[in-house]
């Protein structure tokens, strides 16, 4: 069927509402015959699983949020940020770089910089784009523990050990390296 095609390509898409809404209409109304097949059953179990576990991390998570689209679940673990799909549970990428463990993650509002923080003291800027880092803030002696990063994405501030929160700026462009004091 079509229709079973079209909720195919939008499961692919991500685009679960969609998923639902066609397979809603294959629903049998009462006293009709069920024509629902097999496919109709697979995507359904699909949209409706009932847990799913993301398990490529070896160590505890401490970061963990969905970006604004919904579309990616970013964790923070070791010494590495994930990305993972939000509806296969896929791992997408990993962006290693610090030192230590990872335990603080957050994304700017438009999904295209995401922060992380770690106990090595350190907090990366990422560009989601080319998945490179634009900015690293060396927050020694602070130890940052929390990360949050502006609507825009050129403002970060951490919430620290000693009950301070830092505020930093990053320019669009990025920086290679920022130091504080």
């Amino acid at each position: 069927d079509a229709r079973m095609n079209l909720a195919q390509a939008a499961w692919e898409s991500a685009n679960l509402g969609r998923v639902l809404r066609l397979l809603e209409q294959h629903l049998p109304k009462k006293g009709q015959p069920d024509l629902r097949g097999w496919e109709w059953f697979h995507q359904w179990r699909l949209c409706h699983p009932r847990f799913r576990r993301l398990t490529s991390h070896t160590g505890v998570v401490f970061g963990l949020l969905y970006t604004t689209d919904g579309k990616h679940l970013i964790t923070g673990s070791d010494d590495v940020v994930k990305l993972f799909d939000a509806t296969t549970g896929q791992e997408v990428l990993a962006l290693e770089g610090h030192d230590d463990m990872v335990i603080s993650v957050a994304v700017s509002r438009d999904g295209s910089r995401l922060v992380s923080c770690s106990t090595d003291q350190t907090i990366r800027v990422w560009d989601l784009a080319t998945n490179q880092p634009v900015a690293l803030i060396d927050a020694q002696p602070h130890s940052p523990r929390h990360v949050a990063i502006s609507p825009a994405g050129h403002l970060l501030a951490a919430g620290c050990s000693d009950g301070i929160v830092r505020l930093w700026t990053v320019p669009p462009n990025g920086l290679p390296d920022t130091r504080t004091g």
